[in-house]
This record gives structure tokens, sequence and C-alpha cells, in this order.
């Protein structure tokens, strides 16, 4: 086993956004945020990634993303990432989906069951993130704070 001093811990950061009027935003965090970001946490043995799965994508790629996988591949990598989340919104909402594409399994009921349809990627990764485990986002976030 590595001795503790040689571990390094791996935050994910899921980055949403609008696709339509957040480009320069997200284009900043990739060039700007991430490198500063990395260097002040070599100190603390941390790395940090953030996950944007706009990034790369031109519109017709992320649309035709959302016609496969519906909001399942955004939701799982939410997940991944808890509790670290940031959301960009400016003056577009995003195209709205009617259907979200996801099993019918428990962990899923709060978007199959009274989530209205109609709502854009945006709107259910938000609604997601911020509202889905309330109580256990609040206290991954406070036990995993970075100093």
């Amino acid at each position: 086993a590595k001795p503790m001093s040689d571990c390094w811990r791996h935050i994910h950061v899921y980055v949403a956004s609008g696709y339509y009027d957040m480009e320069g935003e997200r284009q900043h965090i990739d060039e700007v945020v991430l490198p500063q970001l990395t260097y002040q946490c070599i100190s603390y043995r941390t790395q940090v990634h953030f996950v944007d799965l706009r990034i790369g994508l031109n519109e017709h790629d992320f649309d035709e993303l959302i016609e496969l996988k519906g909001c399942l591949a955004f939701l799982e990598e939410i997940d991944q990432c808890r509790p670290f989340f940031v959301g960009f919104y400016g003056h577009k909402y995003g195209k709205p989906i009617t259907d979200y594409k996801l099993p019918h399994e428990p962990q899923w009921s709060k978007l199959t069951g009274s989530f209205p349809k109609g709502r854009s990627i945006l709107d259910i990764e938000t609604f997601w993130a911020a509202l889905h485990h309330p109580s256990r986002y609040c206290e991954e976030c406070t036990n995993q704070t970075v100093r």
C-alpha cells in the first residue's frame, strides 16, 4: 500500500450551462480557471476535474446526444460529481425535450413521476443537482470542503 502522502484526491465538478449562450464562460473555465485551480490544489494533493458534457460538441452533436440518451447521461454524471455542481445561466433556456428517456427505476421517480415534461436539459440538470438527495448533498458538501 502507498503511504498516505502519495495519495491524490480527485474532485469532479459538473458544469451545466445553456449550450447556446454560455460558450465563452465554459471556455474561460477550461482555459483559465481549471489551470489556476489545478496549480492552487497541488499543495493539497488534490486534482480538480471539470465535467462538461457540452465541451467539444457542436449544436447538432449536442442535440443528437439528447435524442439518443435523453437526460440519463447528464444525470448519471451529476451523481458521479456530487456534491460539486456549477451552473451558468444566461438568457436562453434551451430546447425543451419531451422524452427524458429514463428507466422506470426508483432513483428516477422524481423525474418520471411528477416533474413536468418539456423542460430543457439545463432545467433538469439544475433540478437534479440541487433538489435530488438534498440532505445527502449538504452532508457531503460539509465533509468534502477543500481548505
